[in-house]
């Protein structure tokens, strides 16, 4: 888990402009009198949110903050990380950075978990950079993710099978709503909408399909 201790969090929250001076001092005296936390008091009273005291944990860290519920997630790094170990482990690939790094999606207590980052780094053959993200948003963007990739898999798996029994390009003709192929598409432009994707881009290589939405 971050070091980051719950007064140096009102602090970033004041530096931020979250909450007032006053607002800082009654939350630390209100803690100190009921042996809370001034961070939890102040989520109570809806000063503030969880988001905005995960933003500036991660900021006062040095990793980005990322808001899942409005980011495309690039399926070919996502596709780098087995779907067991990323539910079990509650982290996401979000996408590769300029420097070529991995950038994964990690809740606020895996943030400083070193030994996390060594096994992504060994399971992905990348080097790997956090970002902090709400543990639901992970969750249901996993999910999403791998929810297609796994119905893509088994799709792509009936297209072969399909194309090895067909005698000829006439059966084509005659593909019902359920066959493979429609179905197929049918996901990706699902998924396309889902993540609010502009384009998607289908590139066909010898061994895999790779789908990037953007």
């Amino acid at each position: 888990m971050l070091k980051t201790s719950a007064h140096e969090t009102v602090q970033a929250l004041l530096d931020e402009g979250l909450i007032t001076e006053a607002q800082s001092i009654e939350a630390h005296e209100l803690a100190e009198q009921r042996g809370e936390s001034p961070v939890q008091l102040l989520l109570d009273a809806g000063v503030v949110t969880r988001t905005d005291v995960l933003r500036v944990a991660a900021t006062s860290a040095g990793l980005p903050y990322v808001d899942l519920s409005d980011f495309t997630v690039n399926v070919s790094a996502a596709a780098l990380l087995p779907a067991e170990f990323a539910r079990r482990s509650t982290v996401l690939p979000l996408d590769w950075q300029e420097d070529k790094s991995l950038l994964v999606a990690v809740s606020i207590r895996q943030a400083g978990n070193i030994e996390l980052q060594d096994d992504l780094t060994r399971l992905t053959k990348s080097r790997i950079r956090f970002a902090v993200a709400n543990r639901s948003e992970i969750e249901a963007k996993i999910n999403q993710v791998y929810r297609a990739e796994g119905e893509m898999s088994d799709l792509t798996s009936g297209l072969m099978s399909d194309k090895e029994e067909a005698e000829d390009l006439s059966s084509f003709t005659e593909v019902s709503t359920e066959a493979p192929v429609v179905r197929f598409v049918n996901l990706l432009i699902t998924q396309g909408i889902s993540d609010r994707a502009s384009d998607i881009h289908i590139e066909p290589t010898e061994r895999e399909l790779r789908v990037r939405y953007r």
